[in-house]
């Protein structure tokens, strides 16, 4: 089949083009809900009941971990259940919860909503979005991320400035209530238009022709692979490892950076709507990055990919430690946008390279969770260092060190 198909092609048919389109917004509804809007959230929360700001960022990392426990049950249901069952029950209950989070009157009911939509947008982003990925372009899985994990980038562009528009006119609840009838609509959607495999519309793996006997052994040897693997053996393999690690320290350094990037440059002197204007830009720029990671992916192996946004994260880690000046913003804020649609899409492509197409469900319902448990940290680190580390350049050094680790943990690694 690879001989037949030029791996950096974009050829994904009309169907394909629909999948990346649909999972482009499913993880810009992720980035915004759980890392983005919070730019704006936060504060909007803290001066309608008096809450702490510091207080809501460390329920962010406590719903984080909770959503760690949701990735593993989420993860294995997709497994067993088919992507399209799993992404519609997943955006259900994540806009119901993200109805009651905008009304919540307690703090206690705050943790508790946002770490059900936290482990619901991991669930039909992150999860199910990259298991079609992996089931319908094993082959071009990363550049089918690369287009899609855009939305990642999108959403700074797009949402912020929309959750912010609504909390301005019409209050916190009435801004989550948008977003969470968006989901309930796009459950719809899912649950009409989704198929778990090619097959079931008559189609082969990677939009690719194949006689009768290649899709039967390619779905032979793919059904062995599943059978083979248990939760144990991904545990043993050291791969399992030298993926999550890197690669959850990536997500907790771009997390603490996009989380406070407005309330960061308006300490600096910026007015709201300047602040608004360099996020978007930096974001649009980096939706460019998205795609270029996928591309290499293809084309050089993700390996290769891994190492490059390794030291993407450390430079940009770098330029944010020196002292603020807009020159190494832009270039800071260009690779720390590219980088974090490289990470949803190299993680997500390497895990599936190791385990295969069939495998990557149960695979990614371990090596996600383990990413997640460094993920989740990133609101504590950043709470910590502006307190005890001197603001955000000292938060910034702790994430450039981590970045360094991962970087060596990455040249260990094989695809």
């Amino acid at each position: 089949m690879q001989q037949k198909m030029k791996v950096s092609s974009n050829n994904f048919g009309g169907i394909g083009w629909y999948y990346i389109i649909l999972t482009a917004v499913l993880f810009m509804l992720s980035a915004g809900l759980t890392t983005d809007t919070l730019n704006v959230t936060i504060d909007g929360f803290s001066a309608l009941h008096g809450w702490a700001n510091t207080t809501l960022l460390h329920y962010s990392t406590l719903a984080g971990y909770v959503s760690i426990a949701a990735a593993v049950l989420i993860g294995w249901l997709v497994s067993k259940k088919g992507t399209r069952a799993i992404m519609t029950a997943t955006l259900i209950v994540s806009g119901v919860a993200t109805i009651w989070w905008g009304y919540v009157q307690s703090p206690f009911q705050y943790l508790i909503a946002c770490a059900i939509v936290v482990s619901c947008n991991n669930g039909y982003a992150h999860l199910c979005s990259s298991n079609l990925a992996a089931i319908w372009f094993p082959v071009r899985k990363g550049l089918f991320l690369g287009w899609s994990t855009m939305g990642i980038q999108i959403s700074a562009v797009i949402l912020v400035p929309i959750m912010n528009a609504l909390l301005t006119s019409f209050g916190i609840s009435y801004a989550y209530l948008f977003f969470g009838i968006l989901q309930l609509v796009l459950a719809v959607v899912v649950w009409l238009t989704v198929r778990n495999t090619p097959e079931e519309l008559g189609k082969h793996p990677d939009n690719t022709p194949m006689t009768e006997q290649e899709a039967a052994e390619y779905r032979k040897a793919n059904e062995q692979m599943r059978s083979n693997l248990t939760i144990g053996t991904i545990l043993k393999t050291k791969q399992t490892w030298l993926i999550a690690i890197p690669f959850g320290i990536l997500y907790m350094t771009a997390v603490g950076v996009m989380s406070q990037l407005i309330p960061r440059l308006t300490e600096q002197g910026f007015e709201m709507s300047e602040a608004m204007f360099v996020m978007s830009v930096a974001s649009l720029i980096g939706v460019a990055g998205s795609y270029l990671y996928g591309w290499i992916d293809v084309k050089f192996g993700v390996k290769k990919s891994s190492v490059i946004i390794m030291l993407d994260f450390i430079i940009a880690m770098l330029l944010m430690i020196l002292p603020f000046n807009m020159v190494t913003l832009w270039i800071s804020m260009v690779l720390v946008g590219a980088g974090l649609g490289g990470v949803a899409n190299l993680s997500a492509s390497f895990a599936a390279s190791v385990f295969g197409p069939t495998g990557f469900a149960m695979a990614f319902s371990v090596i996600n969770p383990l990413m997640g448990i460094i993920r989740v940290t990133a609101m504590s680190v950043l709470a910590f260092g502006l307190e005890y580390f001197g603001g955000y350049s000292g938060a910034y050094a702790i994430f450039f060190g981590l970045c360094i680790v991962a970087f060596f943990l990455t040249l260990l690694a094989s695809d």
